[in-house]
């Protein structure tokens, strides 16, 4: 099967460009149809995560087994996300295919793998949150709606030498990854596989099987930065500094 890669769009930007459009989520606070028992959680304080975004993955890009359709994405400030649980936080409910890691800087990101059923099931709503936040912690609802983009999502196939490899930062004359010099004018930013977009570089030790966004349901990272969720190894790699989670592949 030949590799494809995707440009990811919002609902109303929707160009078309005589291509075939996927339907394929939605960006919001509403989550996927789990049960509300394991929506992630913050492993020190226990406060229910910001749902971003669900996304339904084509066949190759579903690395964690077929069975897995899609992945739903989760945000939380935190700038003390590497401090103990606070004394009696009861431990939660987690979902047997939860990621869950620290970006390094203040914020934690969940990724949990979807079945059919999760999917198109009923969307849910954030669980309560408790009064009071604890030190550290921020609520960024606000910042989601001012700066995010929301709506449903579609996959539009796009014609890219870069689907199926792992991107490269400085492609030599021996790497399959190569240098797309009108990538701007040819790809949208946010993506499925293919050419990287993030003007800030590369990042190292990415699969070919990745997803980078931006502002998509109001994730955000190192101010307004791109970031690559990888779908085949841990979904933050190398920035993760301290908190690790992963569910069952």
């Amino acid at each position: 099967m030949t590799a494809e890669a995707y440009d990811l769009q919002v609902g109303g930007e929707v160009t078309g460009r005589g291509r075939d459009e996927i339907s394929a989520g939605w960006a919001g606070p509403r989550g996927p149809g789990i049960d509300l028992r394991t929506w992630p959680r913050s492993p020190r304080t226990g406060q229910p995560m910001m749902h971003c975004f669900t996304l339904w993955l084509p066949e190759q890009y579903r690395r964690r087994g077929p069975d897995l359709h899609a992945v739903s994405v989760f945000q939380w400030n935190d700038e003390l996300y590497f401090k103990d649980p606070l004394p009696g936080l009861a431990q939660p409910v987690r979902h047997p295919q939860l990621q869950l890691a620290d970006d390094g800087v203040d914020h934690l990101f969940a990724m949990v793998w979807l079945t059919h059923d999760e999917l198109n099931g009923d969307r849910t709503d954030r669980p309560a949150a408790a009064a009071d936040l604890a030190d550290g912690e921020r609520d960024i609802a606000a910042v989601m709606q001012r700066y995010g983009r929301f709506g449903g999502l579609w996959l539009l196939p796009r014609e890219d030498p870069n689907a199926g490899v792992a991107p490269v930062a400085y492609p030599g004359d021996g790497d399959a990854y190569v240098d797309v010099p009108d990538l701007y004018d040819r790809f949208h930013d946010e993506h499925l596989g293919g050419t990287a977009m993030s003007a800030n570089g590369i990042r190292d030790g990415v699969s070919p099987w990745y997803l980078e966004v931006n502002r998509l349901g109001g994730l955000s990272h190192g101010g307004d930065e791109d970031l690559a969720l990888d779908l085949e190894g841990e979904f933050l790699g190398g920035l993760s500094s301290h908190v690790r989670i992963a569910g069952t592949a």
